[in-house]
């Protein structure tokens, strides 16, 4: 464990909550907030570069746009389709993100109108159900990846429409997710069978390893050296050292491939907390840390605690988590309920 001591303020009522005795994490939950009595079936969410916006979605289409240091100032962002939308990136600029879903749905939010558009005809795309998407670090292409291997980079064009372009050597598993690392035109993909693979600055894809594993999702934090970190549902973390002169000559070194013991979870996905540190998101209902500069991993919210808490919340899948700042942010279930953490 890190040994951080922690708190939390609920949402609600701005209650300080103490830690009591008995607890193991290095956070506690507050009091949750809800949109509503009906399961929204959330599954991703992303926040903005200035990190002052979150947009949330999910199933038949659930989109909000939501404070991020205050989460009970939302919008419910009105769609007519009832697609399950999976992943979301913004654009470096901050002011559209990409939201993709089953069936080749690629949305367009935009910022300051606060609504969304078809960015991308789903027959391009074969109709494909997408899992991943996720801008170059320049903005001039988004990465967007789905079942079966597919991999296309796509772009608004002049006068409107889209340009899309699939890549090759592409696996023939499920890419699960799509990260662009900070500063580069290098991309990191997860996928479930064919390992680890980069996208290099001319849209080519190297497979560096990591072979086998069912990757479900990869982060690249920023920090002093070029990694990025992937997790697999077998409770798998691997570091991906990225080479930004040579793509191709990234690795996945086999000592840097570490399967955590002693936790009873599945990992469901991974966001960046700060700077070096990510939080891995579980279910049933926990969060653990990853450092990667330290090459360790420590408890962050253990499920014990989470029971104690609320034993009905404690079953949900944590969907997402998003920093306020150092060692401070909120994490939301698939139920959308969201729980201030503070340490």
């Amino acid at each position: 464990m890190s040994g951080r001591v922690a708190t939390a303020i609920a949402m609600t009522l701005a209650l300080l909550v103490v830690q009591s005795a008995h607890a193991q994490s290095a956070v506690e939950l507050g009091r949750t907030h809800s949109l509503g009595e009906v399961d929204l079936g959330i599954e991703g969410a992303s926040i903005s570069p200035d990190g002052e916006l979150v947009i949330i979605h999910g199933k038949e289409s659930a989109i909000f746009a939501v404070n991020s240091s205050s989460p009970g100032e939302f919008s419910k962002i009105e769609w007519n389709y009832s697609s399950d939308l999976v992943d979301s990136s913004f654009h470096p600029n901050g002011q559209t993100a990409l939201i993709v879903g089953d069936s080749g749905t690629v949305l367009r939010y935009m910022r300051e109108q606060n609504m969304v558009e078809v960015a991308v005809d789903d027959m391009f795309l074969g109709q494909t159900n997408l899992n991943a998407v996720s801008w170059k670090g320049d903005g001039s292409w988004a990465y967007v990846g789905g079942e079966d291997g597919w991999i296309w980079r796509v772009r608004g064009i002049d006068g409107g429409g889209s340009e899309v372009v699939p890549l090759e050597g592409r696996g023939s598993s499920d890419v699960n997710a799509i990260s662009c690392l900070p500063g580069t035109n290098v991309c990191v993909i997860s996928s479930s069978v064919d390992g680890i693979g980069v996208i290099d600055g001319e849209h080519e894809i190297h497979w560096i390893g990591g072979v086998g594993y069912p990757w479900i999702d990869a982060v690249c934090p920023t920090g002093i050296s070029n990694e990025c970190v992937a997790v697999s549902t077998d409770r798998t973390i691997g570091i991906v050292s990225i080479n930004a002169d040579n793509p191709g000559n990234s690795k996945v070194y086999e000592n840097d491939i570490v399967k955590l013991h002693g936790i009873d979870g599945q990992f469901n996905g991974i966001e960046i907390q700060s700077e070096s540190r990510s939080l891995i998101s579980m279910a049933p209902f926990e969060l653990v840390e990853h450092d990667l500069e330290e090459r360790a991993s420590y408890p962050w919210l253990e499920n014990e605690d989470v029971v104690m808490f609320d034993p009905i919340v404690s079953n949900d899948r944590v969907v997402s988590s998003w920093s306020t700042g150092i060692n401070t942010g909120w994490v939301c279930n698939e139920h959308w309920e969201n729980h201030r953490l503070f340490s």
